[in-house]
Order: structure tokens, then sequence, then C-alpha cells
């Protein structure tokens, strides 16, 4: 997570339960891998697609050194 506001220390990294292998991920910044590295303080949202078509889309947010924890939008 970022040491502090404005700096881009932070990092994310989802791991897969469940579902078809392969996965593809594409987060609200335009990555599409399962880790992000050198991130600001705000809000990252990934969707998590696997080989049937079905999807998961998760959030969490980082603020001045802590993750906000992670959460799944329910559709």
């Amino acid at each position: 997570v970022p040491d502090s506001l404005g700096q881009q220390t932070g990092q994310i990294s989802l791991t897969t339960e469940g579902g078809t292998a392969p996965f593809s991920f594409s987060w609200n910044n335009g990555a599409t891998t399962p880790e992000l590295t050198g991130l600001a303080s705000g809000y990252y949202e990934a969707t998590v697609t696997d080989a049937a078509g079905c999807e998961a889309t998760v959030f969490t947010v980082l603020e001045g050194g802590l993750a906000v924890g992670a959460h799944e939008l329910v559709n």
C-alpha cells in the first residue's frame, strides 16, 4: 500500500479461486495483469473473467498507507 498520500509505492495482487483457467484481468486503469505495483492512493477495480466467460468484479481503496479492504461487487 502507499506509504503516504501522493507516493506511488502501493501494490495489489489478485489470486483466483474456483472457476476455469485461464483467467483474464481487466483493471479500471487499463492494466491486464493480476498484480499492480507502483500505485498511488486511490480506487482500484478489476474484473476477472475465466475461460467459461464467468466474471467477478472486485475493488479496493488504497488510502494513506492503508488498504481499506477488498470487496466483490455483486451484480
